[in-house]
Formats: C-alpha cells, sequence, structure tokens
C-alpha cells in the first residue's frame, strides 16, 4: 500500500481494533497521515482517545443510541438493553471529502471508523455521563466507496455497478462518554449480487 505512515502514540488513535490503515512497527502503531490530518481536523481538541485496554468505570449509566436506524434500534431491543434514541447530526459527506482529498488511497474501514466515532462525540457532548453508541456502515467495490444513493437514479447506478459482482459491507460502531471514546471496533462482510435483468431492477426500484 502506497501509504505513508508516522509512529504513533496509543492515545493518537480510535480505541478498539485498529483500522487496516494502521500498521504495527517496531512495536508501535503507525497511522496513515492523511487519515490522521482529517481526524484532527474534525474533532474537538478536547477529545480523548483512550487505548483498547481502557475499562469503563463499574457505575450506572445512561445508554444512547446516535443512530435513528431501525434495524440497530432492532438489534440493541433484541439484546434486551433499555436506551434512548439521538440521531447524531454530523456532515459525513464533508468528513468523506476530505478524506478523499488527502488521499486516493483511503479504505472502507478507515472511514465507517472514523465516522462511527465522530457520531458518538458528538451524541456525547450533549449528553454527559451517558454511554453514546455510534455506527456506521460503508460500501467498497474494490477501491470505490460508495455513499448512500439520494435519489433512485443514483439507486439505480449503485445497483447496476454491484450487479454480479462481489463487493464488501465495513461496519463500525463506536462507544463514547464525556467527550471521549472509550472503544471502537470494525468488521466486514463479502457480498455477491446476483446478475438481475434491468426488468427485475425497474420493479424493484418502483417498490423502494
Amino acid at each position: 500500500r502506497n501509504q505513508q505512515h508516522r509512529p504513533v502514540q496509543h492515545s493518537d488513535l480510535n480505541s478498539g481494533r485498529r483500522p487496516r490503515s494502521y500498521i504495527r512497527r517496531d512495536g508501535r502503531f503507525s497511522e496513515s497521515e492523511p487519515v490522521n490530518r482529517v481526524k484532527k481536523q474534525y474533532t474537538s481538541t478536547s477529545t480523548t482517545y483512550r487505548s483498547s485496554n481502557s475499562i469503563m468505570p463499574a457505575t450506572d449509566f445512561d445508554l444512547v443510541l446516535a443512530s435513528g436506524s431501525a434495524a440497530r434500534q432492532s438489534m440493541l431491543k433484541a439484546a434486551g438493553l433499555n436506551f434512548e434514541v439521538v440521531p447524531a447530526h454530523i456532515d459525513e459527506e464533508a468528513i468523506r471529502s476530505a478524506l478523499h482529498s488527502e488521499s486516493a488511497c483511503v479504505e472502507a474501514a478507515d472511514v465507517a471508523t472514523l465516522l462511527a466515532c465522530e457520531k458518538a462525540l458528538a451524541v456525547s457532548r450533549d449528553n454527559p455521563g451517558a454511554l453514546v453508541i455510534g455506527a456506521d456502515q460503508v460500501l467498497a467495490l474494490g477501491t470505490r466507496l460508495f455513499s448512500k444513493a439520494a435519489t433512485l437514479q443514483e439507486a439505480r447506478a449503485t445497483l447496476e455497478q454491484l450487479r454480479g459482482r462481489t463487493h464488501e459491507l465495513v461496519s463500525a460502531a463506536a462507544l463514547a462518554a464525556d467527550d471521549t471514546i472509550l472503544w471502537s471496533d470494525e468488521d466486514s462482510a463479502q457480498m455477491t449480487m446476483r446478475a438481475f435483468s434491468d426488468e427485475f431492477l425497474s420493479r424493484y426500484l418502483a417498490t423502494a
């Protein structure tokens, strides 16, 4: 991977399993310089990133989901958790654009993890003492990263590109409390879309 890396301390990193742009070098972590610069630009100066061995103090806390996603709410309900829903309002496209302007080698895991952390932090700042969950998903086809389709035309174009091909869906989650990232993690799934017809696609979009 043609990226420049610099040594960084654990406190510089999003906690939890590091995104795939992080590499181990001489017993220390390194992070791509473009991702680091954008992270500094889009996080407040008071934000703290704890190392992955940080443990949440054993105390009562309010749980907040920084997302309006019905699917994410269903998962937490299925786990028997009580939580409040407070959707995060961040400029996702500005963060994505800044990452891509810094480097042509930004990976889906970089984007998903950074957005999950920023969502958790944004809601955490307005909910002191609460444990806030942020989450994000990024779809990638090779080196191309896709954003949510804003129109049916964009949805058609995306589905046409994915048709009959295998793509990657990266999911990231983060926990924050009092403007501090306590933990973050990401994982991915390889998904293959069947080679559907144009007629099927038109019928599908008509019901969207």
